[in-house]
């Protein structure tokens, strides 16, 4: 019986790796050999949990050399993320393939990220089994308009990579797939629980996914310790230390605690540029992240400057001009760049956030209600399943919806003794508790539904 070794092919975004993290250390527990392909920003972080580290590129940017290939005549900015992951996995597979090729023992099973197509051509090309995490609550969250999907389809880097990777690996990636939805056809973990699964939505989605198989494994959850809080984040802002004995003694005078955070994607690679058609459904398209948080910051310090009994923790971001422009912050607010988020949650009574996965699943681990003023991609969508479960109030189309009256109304809603919003919040940490845990993530990750034919395959017998 060979030594079972797990490939892991990662998008590097502090919201893929960190869910991703516990389910490597239970596998390095059970004497699993773990190879982790992403970038160079997170190698600490994986080592710590005992996987051995590879280099990969980015999928966000082309180099020149790949913008010449890909986009002959066209600047690399013709082709942006996400449609831009595509054509870097044409570029970045010869390696990939040379290096798997070479790893000893050969992997048993690749877990990549469905973001990425060259974890799925890699599997299929060398006949491992494939299994995709999504990170998010399911296919139907990152659902977006037919026009948009096809817009990133039809970009000519897409089209030259996508039939380049066909006539080199025999891989059609938009058979069963979409820019960003490169699931396996064999099994797709979802870290959320049922209560939250948002199944595929869109026209698209329902044709080429109809036969994909999705399995909620319950929320993946990093200890601080073995956590990256930003990505982007220089060592000395992430060793900075919140004013834990301001934030207790807040607490002591029965003072409540509100957390605010929007999140580390748009605080990094959208912090100069406009989100574009990203978030049009969100009607968001035309702001930059630096736009966006200050303008969450801006309705923030309106609406608290003078609630005394509220002291407000801000996350603002790894940027020096996070704070260009805005007048001076309440004297009941502490702003930092990057912050403990599991450490500060358990003192808190509110969470306001941009509504990424891991959030919102940090903060019902601790029963916390919600006030959610989501951006792109999955945000909308969780802002508007959280409301509906009773935990939240969304604040979907912020541009028009959020004021400084607007946030304070919620955030008082939901500091009233007994109010329905935490109740609610409780309910769903106890169905989370219940969803199932990492080794029972693992268990499926490794066996499938079957345990016993499973173990057998992935241990080479």
């Amino acid at each position: 019986m060979s030594e079972r070794h797990v490939v892991f092919v990662m998008m590097p975004s502090t919201g893929h790796v960190n869910p991703s993290l516990p389910i490597v250390a239970e596998m390095a527990s059970r004497g699993v050999i773990v190879t982790y392909y992403v970038h160079a920003q997170f190698r600490k972080v994986v080592e710590a949990t005992g996987a051995n580290w590879r280099q990969m590129q980015r999928p966000h940017d082309l180099t020149e050399e790949q913008a010449t290939k890909y986009l002959p005549g066209l600047d690399k900015t013709a082709c942006l993320f996400p449609a831009s992951a595509v054509p870097v996995a044409a570029a970045i597979l010869p390696f990939l393939l040379s290096d798997m090729e070479n790893l000893h023992p050969r992997p048993s099973l690749i877990l990549y990220d469905p973001f990425l197509p060259q974890g799925l051509v890699v599997a299929r090309h060398l006949h491992i089994p494939s299994v995709s995490l999504l990170t998010y609550t399911g296919p139907g969250v990152v659902s977006c308009q037919a026009s948009v999907s096809l817009q990133w389809e039809t970009n000519p880097a897409v089209q030259r990579a996508a039939q380049e990777i066909e006539q080199m690996y025999g891989v059609d990636i938009f058979e069963h797939g979409l820019v960003g939805e490169f699931y396996s056809m064999e099994r797709n973990t979802v870290a959320t629980f049922e209560r939250l699964f948002a199944p595929p939505s869109s026209s698209l989605q329902n044709d080429r996914l109809s036969n994909v198989p999705f399995r909620c494994v319950g929320p993946m959850i990093a200890s601080e310790e073995a956590r990256i809080s930003h990505a982007w984040a220089s060592a000395e802002q992430l060793d900075k230390k919140l004013p834990w004995n301001t934030i207790d003694e807040a607490r002591r005078q029965s003072k409540h605690v509100v957390y605010l955070s929007m999140g580390s994607v748009a605080t990094s690679s959208f912090w100069g540029r406009k989100f574009g058609p990203t978030a049009e459904s969100n009607g968001l398209q035309a702001f930059s992240g630096k736009e966006f948080v200050q303008f969450v910051l801006n309705s923030a310090f309106e609406a608290f400057r003078h609630e005394e009994d509220i002291l407000v923790v801000a996350a603002i971001g790894p940027q020096i001009d996070a704070l260009d422009g805005l007048p001076p912050a309440p004297d009941n607010f502490i702003l930092q760049e990057v912050v403990p988020q599991l450490q500060l949650l358990q003192k808190c009574d509110v969470f306001i956030t941009h509504g990424g996965a891991n959030s919102l699943h940090e903060a019902l681990g601790f029963a916390l209600p919600l006030v959610v003023v989501p951006m792109f991609g999955d945000q909308p969508f969780n802002a508007d399943a959280l409301a509906d479960t009773g935990a939240a109030v969304s604040f979907k189309f912020p541009n028009e919806t959020l004021s400084a009256p607007a946030l304070r109304l919620a955030i008082r809603q939901m500091l009233d003794p007994g109010n329905s919003f935490r109740l609610a919040a409780r309910d769903l940490n106890h169905e989370m508790a219940r969803s199932g845990g990492v080794a029972r993530a693992v268990d499926f990750i490794l066996f499938g539904d079957d345990a016993t034919d499973a173990h057998a395959k992935f241990a080479g017998a």
